[in-house]
Formats: structure tokens, C-alpha cells, sequence
């Protein structure tokens, strides 16, 4: 099992800002291929997968324990 913490107009589509599923997969990449079947609104969204802190590619590979996040795209000002 993995807890995915969930922000902005994304918890709209999730339906919760924690997120938790069956996860036995290794990429960001199967991960949102997972969560688009669960979500299909979720696969014409932008948002970024975050592992430990830190933006990841979709090849990455998600480490047993990691701390996840889904963030929609931000702007600074």
C-alpha cells in the first residue's frame, strides 16, 4: 500500500486530499497509469508526482517508503 498526499484542484478529482491504493508497481509512470484507470478525469489533467520532496520523471523508480505527492502545476510571484 501506498499514501499519495494530494493537493489543489486535484483533490476535486480524487475526492480526498490523502490517497491511498494497492501499489506494487516500480515508476511514476505505472503509477499514473494506475491512478488514470481509477480517475480517468485525473489523464487530461497537468500535474506533477512528487517522490521524497523532490519533482519526478515518469521513468523514475518509486523507493519502498517513499513520502508521494500530486501537485497541479504552480506559478510564483
Amino acid at each position: 500500500m501506498i499514501t499519495i498526499k494530494v493537493f489543489g484542484k486535484l483533490t476535486e478529482v480524487l475526492g480526498t486530499d490523502t490517497y491511498t491504493t494497492a501499489f506494487t508497481k516500480k515508476t511514476v509512470a505505472e503509477l499514473k497509469a494506475q491512478l488514470h484507470t481509477a480517475f480517468p478525469a485525473l489523464s487530461s489533467m497537468t500535474y506533477f508526482v512528487i517522490i521524497n520532496n523532490q519533482k519526478a520523471s515518469d521513468e523514475a523508480i518509486i523507493p519502498p517508503n517513499a513520502e508521494l505527492a500530486l501537485l497541479p502545476p504552480y506559478s510564483g510571484g
